[in-house]
């Protein structure tokens, strides 16, 4: 089954989305003082439940998925790369965080070659250094001294949330080749990063109270960033490869760094555009690249692009 257009699209609208959660989250954990460990429970709980109640809107509640390995292995690596972030933000700007987690573009890149033997193709390997030269450019502004901006932890945290969600993705796009309803999926990993973000929770400071704005940030990244994205990104990655899906998801840097911007305070550099263009062109490059495979696979009989 090919791509279509309406699948890249999907991924660009979840890339969209996904960048809010940066500010989001740093506004929850530094602005406002929510623990970062409760954070990932509240956030991921509402989204799980959100899902299991779509779920049993639509007569699709399949508890048969529970019993899928994959579904419990994804949800430990999921709730612990959501737990490296929101932690590593407490002492790392949004913006930074946007860059060190989405490097994982890297990781994934080498993962599909090593576990699907993916074809790394000249315009996939120029769409990869784009699409990283666009978010370096982004971030850093080209100003040697905003790598050492921070602690040094932050920086540490986020990035290994980057490396541990690389190997998630290629588990994901593992289990959903070996068949099933991608919607009850997408769910029973939701449930099951639940449960294991649980665990943090007697070291975390649940008393604390929480503000209406950390609220506000919480039922943000519990309805609109969990459940609906990850069921549009769970869709498309059937069919799209998770190289590709990973460089085009790089325009939640552009959404993080804008907002970051414009809400947060973080400065504002000529580079911002420059970064942008960069990042598109690698996006454009990377779809043209996987529907040029595609049609080469349903041109040539018997061939593999």
């Amino acid at each position: 089954m090919g791509a279509s257009r309406f699948d890249y699209a999907l991924i660009v609208i979840v890339g969209i989305v996904w960048g809010t959660s940066f500010p989001a989250i740093k506004v929850a954990v530094e602005g406002e003082g929510v623990d970062p460990f409760f954070l990932t429970f509240l956030r991921i709980g509402i989204g799980a439940l959100s899902g299991v109640a779509f779920l049993v809107i639509r007569g699709r509640l399949d508890l048969s998925v529970f019993r899928n390995p994959y579904v419990w292995v994804l949800g430990a690596l999921n709730a612990t790369a959501f737990g490296l972030q929101h932690l590593g933000q407490v002492y790392t700007t949004a913006s930074k965080t946007a860059l060190l987690v989405d490097v994982n573009v890297v990781f994934i890149a080498l993962l599909m070659v090593a576990v699907f033997r993916e074809r790394m193709t000249a315009p996939k390997v120029l769409a990869v250094f784009l699409g990283v030269a666009g978010v370096a450019v982004l971030t850093t502004r080209l100003d040697p001294s905003f790598v050492t901006q921070g602690e040094l932890r932050g920086d540490l945290l986020v990035f290994l949330a980057g490396v541990v969600w690389s190997v998630y993705v290629v588990n994901t796009k593992e289990m959903l080749d070996r068949g099933g309803d991608y919607l009850a999926l997408s769910v029973g990993v939701l449930v099951t990063t639940s449960v294991f973000a649980a665990i943090p929770l007697p070291w975390a400071h649940v008393s604390r109270p929480i503000s209406s704005v950390g609220w506000a940030s919480i039922v943000w990244l519990g309805v609109a960033v969990m459940f609906p994205p990850i069921a549009a990104w769970t869709r498309s990655i059937r069919v799209v490869s998770p190289t590709v899906a990973a460089i085009i998801l790089l325009d939640e840097i552009a959404v993080a760094a804008a907002l970051s911007i414009g809400f947060l305070g973080e400065p504002f550099a000529p580079f911002f555009v420059l970064g942008g263009v960069l990042i598109v062109a690698g996006m454009i490059l990377a779809s043209l690249a996987e529907r040029g495979r595609a049609t080469a696979r349903r041109t040539v009989p018997g061939g593999r692009a």
